[in-house]
């Protein structure tokens, strides 16, 4: 896959590290030729700065505990590789450096190392030096370390020798420390929120007490003020299956003191990155530089909900930005305009639709017009590249669906129209699809509409399999408390009540049928799609079913008059929140089930389940939906079962659309990527970096062409290039690879 425009590979990222597992730190060699990072699976990584290459993956010689934050809101999550101090303080791993000679690399350790080339050597076998976090000062010759054993303790080490020099040992945990440029003042906070300066032995000085214990601090380059900072987080319990979490409650806060002063340090200043970037003095230190929050539009839209994270300066603007939330290291340039300002980021692109044809395009985006719903459908033609119209609605929602005569613009509440392929005629109104509720597209001229209706009569209660199949379901409602005992006695009376009268059966029977129809309308929503051809305007076929009131309902159908329909119910359970997911395909009229499966999902974010039949119907690809929301699942659609689960650690889908053929599949997730899989064999073909969030992908079966839908109102077009196409079993789009 390769973008369209060639303007659209010059972005903000100048490279992306994906590494085995979320990266706890990372490290730049001395001559910025490399990276080494950890990450949480136990695993060292270093990488080539001037090819992007991985040289080599080894074991962490220490083992170390991760800790995961619950992010705010709906976003991308991962397994989490941030430090904890204690019950109350979390912070950040520096526990894999290079060596100051950038020869070999530290791994927690003096007592090893590994070489440039991954071998692992002894450096001084008899240290009893491991750590978690470490500092050095300007010249390298020595390095401060806390105590892998010991939490009250700080040890200075020397790098010439690797015997000890000097150690602070503290009657409380210390949670962070920093040595001096110069070398000659070493600072500590500890748990109680006091921070010292330890000038010499036996000499400590009190700066300062803190409302909140600081995880991290440095020293200006100047070596007159010290930089405190900590991460704003906090455990609470009920996250999850009830286990206890870290969350984030505020952002990260900085506070600097200036060590020849007895004025109080500025605080209150929040930051994204740490550490924060130091000026030379300390009086014209950073709030104007670093990454601050004011500053990291291109960090954000790379790392899509970065609430936190580590950087290194590089060269030109760029710089290397991590975070124990996600899997990777990016080289983002930092100084290049972000293209989207706040008033346009309003805009976000809900729907990509393609003409059959797919040369015209529509981007159909929301728009903040305070009380007013607004949609701005924009109509954009490929072979000239140019905008051809911009045309704004005021409604609640839009479907638009192409057609072979143009196109069908439904408005919610409205009756549909057909429009001609500009959008700047109206060629007619289509009445009898008043009442619709969504539009799919099946083929040229046929189209499905989706509606509800509350009120059955008594000529329709047969196509919904009165009388036996229609009893077989109000007696299993019968069996919930949502029918009240007295309908329930009443409805068992009828269905066990046998009489030889006949005048007696017929009153019973018509009394039966009043009730049924009653009690079908007080529990079921009749769902109706009419199957229609738009240039007669005749309905081909109409599909029905029964959905619960109450239940959110999600709905496609195929060419064949089938069903597939998805209930959300809340689960019954005392202690834990969360929904039964029900996904079921349905013939034609018919209550009963071609196949029905079921899913429980515990989370307490609120989630909608999206599915889709492949172009030739032998498919079901859903996501959001099982293994609580994570993967994208591939289904039989004859029988329901799982043929394989693509991305299946990912609960951040964005979007998956067919292209070119029906087993090439697109997905875009929230962490930026999009990737082109062969549904069939399970293969990924292809990534892409997006370097920002999507919303939204259109595509279509006849051209290679993808459509990326993006926050103000934007779109970046992708060509997708299959590795190989035969048609020697006679099917269209079967995948070989070259040779």
């Amino acid at each position: 896959m390769k973008y369209l425009d060639k303007q659209e590979e010059n972005g903000a990222v100048q490279a992306r590290f994906y590494c085995s597992d979320t990266v706890a730190c990372f490290d730049v060699s001395p001559q910025m030729d490399y990276m080494v990072c950890e990450c949480r699976d136990g695993t060292i990584h270093l990488w080539s700065l001037e090819t992007g290459n991985l040289e080599w993956s080894r074991p962490s010689l220490i083992d170390r505990e991760f800790q995961y934050v619950h992010p705010k809101g709906d976003v991308v999550r991962d397994g989490g590789a941030y430090r904890r101090i204690n019950s109350r303080i979390l912070t950040f791993y520096r526990s894999v450096v290079f060596h100051p000679s950038g020869m070999s690399v530290l791994p927690g350790t003096l007592r090893s190392a590994y070489t440039l080339e991954g071998d692992c050597n002894s450096l001084y076998p008899d240290s009893n030096c491991t750590f978690s976090h470490c500092a050095f000062p300007t010249d390298k010759k020595t390095i401060l370390t806390d105590r892998f054993d010991d939490p009250k303790e700080v040890v200075l080490w020397s790098m010439e020798t690797g015997q000890e020099l000097r150690r602070i040992a503290w009657s409380d945990v210390i949670t962070s420390f920093a040595i001096s440029q110069d070398g000659l003042q070493i600072a500590f906070a500890d748990v109680t929120g006091s921070i010292y300066l330890d000038v010499a032995e036996g000499q400590r000085q009190h700066l300062l007490k803190c409302d909140v214990a600081c995880g991290m601090m440095h020293f200006t380059q100047d070596n007159k003020a010290l930089v405190c900072g900590y991460l704003s987080y906090r455990i609470e319990d009920g996250i999850g299956y009830g286990q206890f979490g870290w969350v984030s409650y505020r952002n990260p806060v900085l506070i600097l003191r200036r060590l020849k002063t007895t004025f109080p340090p500025p605080r209150g200043v929040d930051f994204v990155l740490w550490p924060i970037e130091q000026k030379i003095q300390a009086g014209e230190y950073v709030f104007d530089d670093g990454l601050l929050l004011g500053r990291v539009k291109n960090v954000h839209s790379v790392f899509p909900s970065l609430e936190t994270g580590f950087y290194k300066w590089l060269d030109n603007g760029t710089a290397l930005v991590g975070s124990p939330s996600f899997k990777y290291v990016a080289a983002i340039h930092v100084g290049s305009l972000s293209k989207v300002n706040y008033a346009f980021a309003r805009q976000v692109v809900e729907k990509v639709v393609f003409s059959s044809e797919g040369d015209v395009i529509y981007s159909i985006t929301s728009k903040d017009e305070g009380s007013a719903s607004a949609v701005l459908v924009t109509v954009f033609r490929m072979s000239s590249r140019e905008i051809l119209v911009e045309k704004s609605f005021t409604c609640p929602s839009l479907s638009l669906v192409p057609v072979k005569e143009g196109v069908v613009l439904c408005l919610k509440h409205k009756v549909p129209e057909l429009w001609n392929f500009e959008l700047t005629e109206c060629i007619r109104q289509i009445p009898k699809l008043k009442g619709t509720e969504k539009l799919i597209r099946l083929s040229d001229e046929l189209i499905a509409c989706e509606w509800y209706r509350r009120i059955i009569t008594p000529e329709e209660l047969s196509d919904f399999g009165y009388p036996s199949e229609i009893e077989d379901s109000l007696e299993l409602r019968a069996e919930d408390d949502s029918i009240e005992e007295n309908e329930a006695l009443h409805l068992a009376n009828f269905t066990d009540e046998e009489t030889s009268d006949d005048s007696s059966t017929t009153d019973s029977s018509a009394e039966f049928r009043d009730f049924v129809i009653k009690t079908f309308n007080r529990l079921f929503l009749a769902l109706f799609v009419d199957i229609v051809n738009v240039t007669s305007g005749e309905c081909v076929s109409s599909i029905k079913a029964r959905v619960c009131p109450n239940d959110d309902a999600f709905v496609s159908c195929n060419s064949q008059n089938q069903l597939l329909v998805c209930n959300c119910e809340e689960l019954d359970d005392d202690f834990f929140e969360g929904e039964q997911l029900t996904l079921s395909l349905r013939n034609n009229n018919s209550s009963s089930c071609v196949w029905k499966r079921k899913d429980e999902r515990y989370d307490t974010r609120s989630f909608t389940p999206y599915f889709m039949f492949s172009p030739d119907g032998e498919f079901v690809v859903t996501w959001a939906s099982f293994s609580s929301g994570y993967g994208v699942h591939i289904l039989d659609a004859k029988t329901g079962e799982t043929q394989r689960t693509l991305l299946k650690d990912q609960d951040d889908i964005v979007d998956c659309k067919f292209v070119v053929n029906c087993e090439s599949l697109v997905c875009c997730s929230k962490d930026n990527f999009l990737r082109l899989f062969n549904i069939r064999s399970g293969d990924q073909l292809s990534v892409l970096d997006i370097e920002e969030q999507p919303c939204c992908l259109g595509a279509c079966l006849d051209k290679p062409l993808v459509a990326i839908g993006l926050w103000g109102a934007r779109l970046k077009f992708v060509h997708v290039e299959l590795p190989g196409v035969q048609d020697s079993e006679g099917k269209k789009g079967s995948l070989t690879k070259q040779k």
